[in-house]
């Protein structure tokens, strides 16, 4: 399962940290960090083969920040008439509404700009949530944010909360 953690900072001075992990589906082919949407200048992102799409994209010079994980929820409809989570990442970048959730399956949307973070949740049922993330460190994989129902979550915040950022990747090794 794709797992988020978050770091909130409790002043303005300092800038909101992330490690993003995606393992949901490792046999996917995608290509590493790079512009690869011409019609979208200054958007950098990790692409989907398959889709073109993205899981995580930037903005650098707006600061901002979004990354998409699965979730529980899912119309029923044939798989090619489901539309593909890759599209979110690039449009809270854009600033576009969330449009044609129904015929989605559920996901949890990161996204981070000016020293904020929200998660925007949806499971196939209306409405959409959208949580403002307080200071702290947070994680989040398929269900909520900080959700004691997720075993990693249980097992893993509370060292990414006294860890500091730069002993973050060692905690994966």
């Amino acid at each position: 399962m794709c797992t988020v953690i978050i770091r909130i900072p409790h002043g303005d001075d300092q800038p909101v940290q992330l490690l993003a992990v995606r393992d949901e589906d490792p046999g996917r082919a995608w290509d590493p960090l790079g512009a690869w949407w011409p019609d979208r200048p200054g958007v950098v992102g990790v692409r989907d083969r398959r889709s073109g799409g993205a899981w995580l994209a930037a903005e650098p010079a707006m600061g901002r920040l979004a990354v998409v994980l699965n979730r529980e929820g899912e119309p029923d409809l044939p798989d090619e008439r489901i539309r593909t989570r890759g599209a979110l990442p690039l449009d809270a970048l854009a600033h576009r509404p969330l449009d044609g959730l129904e015929r989605m399956r559920g996901f949890n949307l990161v996204t981070i700009a000016a020293g904020s973070a929200e998660v925007t949740s949806w499971t196939g049922s209306v409405p959409v949530e959208t949580t403002t993330l307080a200071p702290g460190t947070h994680m989040l994989a398929h269900d909520d944010v900080d959700d004691p129902r997720t075993a990693r979550i249980i097992a893993w915040r509370e060292e990414f909360a006294r860890a500091s950022f730069d002993e973050w990747p060692a905690l994966l090794a």
